[in-house]
């Protein structure tokens, strides 16, 4: 159900195509790298292994 107050312009110029999968996945994986990218993997790995969460082969 598409609804007149709430369809944008691309929306309505492109015939209500819903087109949010291809604007959300690069916008949310842009805001994953940006937010992850202070991630310290090592000391995450030694936190898990000693928690005894994480067996490394």
């Amino acid at each position: 159900m598409v609804s007149a107050p709430f369809t944008g312009f691309a929306a309505m110029t492109s015939g209500g195509v819903d087109c949010s999968m291809f604007v959300g996945l690069p916008v949310s994986a842009v805001a994953y790298l940006l937010l992850c990218r202070s991630l310290d993997i090592a000391a995450e790995h030694r936190s898990a292994e000693q928690e005894g969460a994480l067996t490394v082969h």
